[in-house]
């Protein structure tokens, strides 16, 4: 019977000791973790919560910086800032783009203006509290004040207010209604790189609510895109590469839209030569002189050959201009008329042209510099065909694009691809020699 209870009273102790070592364990862990900071006697916010905190990133596109809840602005992050005519500011980077929609809204009749623009975290404060105490009031607990509130102002430091990219715009309701005011914003802002920040559809995601007034500035470009796909600014984020691909197609479009205006203003140009107007002669001449000459030097080594030759070439396109086909370009008109006259011109010299060496990536950088070697285009030259030597010429002196190098010489953007490689190989072939040589 002693056995039995001296047994039971050890499996006790036991216990209580496992107990005690337990309660003290879990007492450091939590100790460590919580690591509470004592500061004048008062206890701060535990630094687990302070860790919870993470910060909007801004090493990338600054008018795609995203802040919100969970994305608080960094307490390093400065801005220029612009004042506006009523007192307001904001980001220097927007004010062209935002004073331009202004001014077109008013063309159109339109009573606008800037209600908020850059907010301070103490400025931003002040209004949540507002927000808060009006709750209280109607007789919210101070918890569910502080809850509706948030759906309709931003935490303080995480408001886009803050980082100068947003504003509040409203109507002068004296001169027109703001329905009409937001529904050309809704139309219209996007063209001048602003969006609607909070959408109605949106709140799930954006945890604000309806804001027809708030609009944020990312930019012309991402404001097409999320225009056209119904996106906010965290839908847009969280798919970077197609969106990517996106803007080089847009920027690619742009491209062939200023191509398509230059060959119009050209085609003007010729009707206008063809007719004896001196005016647009002399545009012609300024807008492609120097394209020219440069083209000539590379081929002469001789600035006042160079600078005969150009004149020659203007001299044969105006006199000439009756068989300039419109559905050409005037560029490549000009070069494929200067490239005849830079042969013609050899032909009586019964030279080659001298130059320096062609300077392409791979072979100036990588290769002439390494080795030392300081070919010039005379030596070089004398190693390539004919119709190698004036690709390589377009393609790295005049920094034509392949595809109008095609279209310049009439052959195949492949056959333009293969001369461009062609020459660099002899070219290199000729520095491994000369390297040789010089051993």
């Amino acid at each position: 019977m002693n056995k039995r209870r001296y047994s039971n009273r050890r499996r006790k102790n036991i216990l209580r000791v496992f107990i005690l070592l337990m309660t003290i364990i879990i007492t450091v862990v939590m100790w460590r973790t919580i690591k509470i900071d004592v500061q004048v006697g008062e206890l701060t916010l535990p630094k687990i919560l302070q860790s919870e905190k993470s910060f909007a990133d801004t090493s990338g596109e600054w008018n795609l910086i995203l802040v919100d809840r969970n994305h608080y602005i960094p307490n390093n992050y400065q801005v220029e800032l612009t004042e506006l005519s009523n007192g307001k500011k904001v980001d220097s980077r927007i004010y062209p783009e935002l004073q331009q929609m202004f001014n077109d809204a008013r063309a159109e009749g339109l009573a606008l203006f800037v209600r908020e623009g850059y907010r301070t975290t103490e400025e931003q404060q002040k209004i949540m509290d507002e927000k808060i105490n009006e709750y209280e009031k109607q007789g919210y607990s101070a918890k569910e004040a502080k809850k509706r509130a948030e759906k309709y102002v931003a935490i303080p430091d995480t408001s886009e207010h803050q980082l100068g990219l947003s504003v509040d715009i409203n109507a002068d309701t004296d001169k027109c209604s703001s329905e009409k005011v937001y529904q050309w914003l809704d139309e219209n802002a996007y063209k001048y790189g602003f969006v609607k920040r909070y959408p109605e559809d949106k709140t799930d995601i954006t945890g604000i609510s309806n804001e027809p007034w708030h609009y944020r500035y990312v930019g012309t470009t991402v404001a097409k895109i999320m225009k056209e796909e119904n996106l906010c600014l965290e839908e847009y984020l969280e798919n970077p590469n197609f969106f990517y691909s996106r803007i080089v197609m847009l920027f690619r479009k742009q491209r062939e839209a200023n191509l398509r205006m230059e060959y119009k203003t050209d085609s003007l140009l010729v009707h206008l030569a063809r007719a004896g107007d001196e005016d647009a002669c002399e545009k012609l001449v300024k807008k492609y002189y120097s394209s020219i000459y440069q083209y000539c030097l590379l081929h002469i080594n001789d600035p006042y050959e160079a600078e005969d030759l150009t004149q020659e070439v203007f001299t044969r396109f105006f006199s000439n201009l009756y068989r300039y086909k419109e559905y050409g370009k005037v560029k490549n008109y000009l070069y494929t008329i200067a490239g005849n006259t830079v042969k013609n011109y050899y032909k009586k010299k019964k030279d080659i042209p001298s130059e320096e060496l062609l300077k392409s990536e791979d072979c100036s950088k990588n290769h002439v510099e390494e080795l030392g070697v300081r070919l010039t285009i005379e030596q070089a030259v004398r190693k390539l065909p004919e119709e190698i030597r004036e690709t390589a010429v377009l393609y790295f002196f005049q920094e034509l694009k392949q595809r109008e190098i095609a279209e310049l010489l009439h052959i195949k953007l492949s056959l333009v691809k293969y001369r461009i490689g062609r020459a660099k190989e002899l070219l290199m072939k000729e520095l491994e020699v000369k390297k040789d040589e010089e051993l």
